[in-house]
């Protein structure tokens, strides 16, 4: 059976690896983006579950690259984070499946993810 597989937008490096530990934790495969081309990239190459992406990323903001998942694969999970409540909705309208604010406290984002994988 195959690992499951996350794929995180995120140009925080702290921000990433502690989600990819996290996860790791959790026996899912997390692979970090540092900005939006290089998620697009990945995701064209890879094969993910779920994508977790920033609102905000060099290159393409979050939008953009849901918007760009979306057209290579319409049924991926897609996970937005912001820290501006106001762009959350901009975010739904891009096609993410939930947006969660920043900083992600608890586990709300996690057991999301883990119910829906």
């Amino acid at each position: 059976m195959r690992r499951k597989r996350v794929l995180y937008a995120e140009d925080d490096y702290l921000n990433g690896k502690l989600l990819e530990i996290l996860l790791e934790h959790t026996g899912i495969e997390c692979v970090v983006a540092g900005d939006g081309p290089e998620a697009v990239r990945l995701f064209e190459n890879g094969v993910y579950d779920a994508v977790i992406i920033d609102a905000y990323l060099p290159g393409l903001n979050g939008e953009a690259v849901a918007r760009s998942i979306r057209r290579l694969d319409e049924a991926v999970l897609l996970i937005g984070v912001t820290s501006e409540a106001g762009a959350a909705h901009c975010m739904e309208q891009a096609g993410f499946d939930r947006v969660f604010m920043k900083p992600l406290r608890g586990r709300t984002c996690l057991d999301y993810l883990l119910r829906h994988l």
